[in-house]
């Protein structure tokens, strides 16, 4: 097994762990190479034979490939034998608001576990937090949205779970290299209208030529800001306890 199949596969396996075995997985695929790679590694823990797995694929109908990526999507599903579900959302965005933030939103929602416990795993990787924690600074957010995205949170009646959060893209690549992995390519992703692409494309790349590692150090940061956000709330809820008065309901608060 090279370097690239031992990390991802060992990335996934460690993120499973915190939750129930037996858990459904939902694999929310794209047909992008960051997806192809999350569902190929799954495969290769042998995980859709120990537990049920199944492939979801969301059309957002923005683009003239979009019934052919569902297609690309519905033929993977058939070959690795898992059952597949095609969600359809139709985009109609209010001037003023992003159309890349719609999307999310409206993907988000048709993902939704449709039973309890229902793990909803995406590919998103290092590369995607370092570009998600640099927009939030320069958006003037406190901790909470430094802290980026979570390897996990509580999504519906499930999680919603990243597994390769802590995975550069470079080694996604190799991984999908090493095993020769077929995706599809989203020409949205090169259009700079899009603020997060106009960052990846524009403004990364710039970062990187004098600071080679941040990718690593900007997903450690939004780690330190969750972290410290964790223990600020640890502390608050202790001192809630001392001024919370059961009898009456009410806080005993002082002038």
């Amino acid at each position: 097994m090279s370097s690239a199949a031992d990390a991802v596969t060992t990335a996934l396996a460690t993120a499973l762990e915190a939750f129930d075995p037996n858990a459904p997985l939902v694999i929310a695929l794209s047909g992008g190479l960051d997806s192809c790679v999350l569902l190929h590694a799954i495969t290769m823990l042998g995980l859709p034979s120990i537990r049920p797995c199944a492939i979801k694929h969301v059309n957002h109908h923005l683009h003239s490939k979009a019934s052919a990526w569902a297609d690309f999507c519905m033929h993977l599903a058939a070959n690795y034998r898992l059952s597949f579900e095609l969600l359809h959302v139709n985009l109609s965005a209010n001037e003023g608001q992003s159309l890349e933030a719609l999307a999310r939103e409206q993907r988000y929602r048709a993902l939704l576990p449709k039973s309890d416990g229902e793990l909803v795993l995406t590919a998103h990787h290092a590369d995607d937090q370092a570009e998600t924690f640099l927009l939030q600074a320069l958006r003037g957010a406190g901790p909470k949205g430094l802290s980026s995205m979570p390897m996990s949170k509580p999504f519906g009646r499930g999680q919603l779970v990243r597994p390769l959060l802590s995975l550069t893209q470079q080694t996604l690549r190799a991984y999908a290299k090493d095993y020769a992995l077929d995706w599809v390519e989203d020409p949205s992703n090169e259009v700079l209208t899009f603020t997060r692409n106009k960052l990846r494309h524009q403004v990364f790349p710039v970062i990187q030529e004098h600071f080679p590692h941040a990718v690593e150090t900007l997903s450690r940061s939004a780690r330190h800001c969750a972290s410290g956000g964790v223990v600020e709330k640890l502390l608050l809820e202790e001192k809630l306890v001392t001024l919370w008065d059961k009898n009456d309901e009410t806080l005993a608060l002082t002038q």
